[in-house]
């Protein structure tokens, strides 16, 4: 007889079946969670980048210096774009012309004889042509200045190389051409002339025609102070004083090359743009970041429009 009140009991193999019923299903999740190596790999990658965005987040990073600007010059004005106006691709040639402070009247000026020059409309004018424009005789000098713009070096300029060349070259100072002659003809870049190199320079800036009224050599020898033959940039300013027409050339061709595109006086003029505006940097630096004074009468003409001007303004 049964007492049902006693507390019930099941069978042993009831209670097998029942525990191995409740640990199935934990196996079975656990085999389901099981990570695979690929997975593992995964995993561990994906901590790796948390953990190094984390690491910078924190590290401060360094802040990105801005591109020096040029100060704004006295006169500069900015003014509305045109539908004609000259438009500028090449960043060579947009450093420079920026850098000179040059506008759309010497742009559309240059437009206008480039076009002059360019009779058959190619958009590409030789080196030939250019020289007959200025009036000079090509020579291994000027041929350089044309290396020097153009990588190319083929024999034609477009119309960004022709205002490239015209801009660096007239707007040289006496300085620069003189450095820019040496460098010419130190041909193995040695930072100095040897007696063959200084002869190559005077026949070829004169047709070979003799420079020196006394003898080649003792003109030579006066500036050669060690004795070696050779001739150093200090000393070769010092033929360039003593004897003038050993460069005149060089000094001719920056002539002629103002005269025939914007003209002397309008050239004067961008060089004491220029001018101005490498003063007012230097007294910027010399008084932390004040504007120099400006004269009276410089104000008035500034206020009714005398001698302003625009510089290029490049797209951005």
């Amino acid at each position: 007889m049964v007492d049902k009140h006693a507390p019930m009991t099941q069978s042993t193999p009831n209670v097998m079946r029942k525990a191995s019923s409740v640990k199935a299903p934990a196996h079975h999740e656990l085999a389901a969670n099981k990570i695979s190596p690929g997975a593992r790999t995964t995993t561990a990658s994906t901590l790796q980048r948390r953990m190094t965005a984390a690491a910078s987040a924190t590290t401060p990073q360094p802040t990105p210096t801005p591109a020096p600007r040029r100060s704004i010059a006295l006169g500069q004005v900015v003014r509305t774009r045109r539908p004609d106006d000259v438009e500028l691709r090449r960043p060579e040639t947009i450093e420079i012309v920026v850098k000179y402070l040059l506008g759309q009247v010497e742009l559309r000026k240059f437009r206008e004889l480039f076009d002059h020059i360019d009779v058959d409309r190619a958009g590409t004018i030789d080196y030939d042509e250019f020289f007959d424009f200025i009036e000079d005789r090509r020579t291994k000098f000027s041929d350089n200045l044309f290396r020097q713009i153009d990588p190319k070096y083929d024999g034609t300029l477009d119309f960004e190389h022709f205002v490239h060349i015209l801009t660096s070259y007239c707007m040289r100072s006496r300085e620069e051409i003189l450095q820019f002659a040496f460098d010419t003809f130190d041909d193995d870049a040695s930072g100095s002339l040897d007696e063959l190199e200084f002869m190559e320079l005077a026949k070829m800036m004169h047709d070979g025609k003799p420079v020196f009224a006394s003898n080649f050599n003792k003109a030579l020898a006066e500036f050669d102070t060690h004795g070696d033959g050779i001739i150093t940039f200090a000393a070769f300013q010092q033929i360039s004083k003593r004897y003038p027409m050993l460069l005149f050339p060089a000094f001719r061709l920056q002539d002629q090359m103002q005269r025939m595109s914007l003209g002397l006086n309008h050239w004067h003029k961008i060089h004491v743009r220029y001018f101005d505006v490498v003063s007012m940097e230097a007294y910027r630096k010399k008084h932390n970041g004040a504007a120099p004074p400006i004269p009276t009468l410089k104000k008035i003409k500034l206020l009714f429009g005398v001698g302003t001007f625009d510089v290029y303004q490049p797209h951005t």
